[in-house]
């Protein structure tokens, strides 16, 4: 969703600072990995917009997963935290299909360790 963060800040007394928001419902459903090549040690981010702005479904997953595989080539180590959609019957298959692609999760008790979401955060 795009409503605005509720932060803390400083201002004049009397002077409650207003931060207008015009279509607060609308959102913008976006999926993000962050790629390190061994050999070459070359870092990049791949994201994906859908174009009307719906949830992912666990195919989409699955798609945005062959498309780092196409571009990356070789073995893959997943990490990523424990969410449902990461762990669809679509999602799994198409890993159990595709032995270049193992799957690490991070521990449940701290999403706060997956630094793909921070970015799409600011995105």
């Amino acid at each position: 969703m795009l409503n605005p963060l509720v932060r803390r800040t400083w201002a004049p007394r009397r002077k409650t600072p207003v931060i207008r928001v015009f279509k607060p419902h609308e959102r913008i459903s976006v999926i993000g990995a962050m790629t390190l090549e061994r050999h070459t040690k070359r870092f990049g981010f791949q994201f994906h917009l859908l174009h009307d702005n719906a949830n992912f479904h666990g195919a989409d997953i699955a798609d945005f997963i062959k498309g780092i595989r196409r571009k990356l080539r070789g073995n893959i180590t997943l990490l990523w935290d424990m969410i449902e959609i990461h762990r669809a019957r679509s999602v799994m298959d198409y890993i159990a299909k595709h032995q270049t692609v193992r799957v690490e999760y991070f521990p449940p008790y701290a999403p706060e360790l997956n630094p793909v979401d921070q970015i799409c955060l600011l995105i």
